[in-house]
């Protein structure tokens, strides 16, 4: 998604101010981070926290 956005904002330097904006909204609300299940000790860690 990261290339994406770039891609996205350099290939558009005319609209990049709204570009930015729509993607800040976009990831305000996006889930950016994805919980483990394997290996255990990793999954343990991320449940503690």
């Amino acid at each position: 998604r990261t290339q994406l956005a770039n891609t996205a904002v350099d290939r558009m330097p005319a609209a990049r101010r709204e570009t930015v904006a729509e993607l800040v909204r976009y990831g305000e609300t996006d889930l950016l981070g994805h919980r483990a299940e394997r290996p255990g000790t990793l999954a343990d860690r991320q449940e503690a926290v």
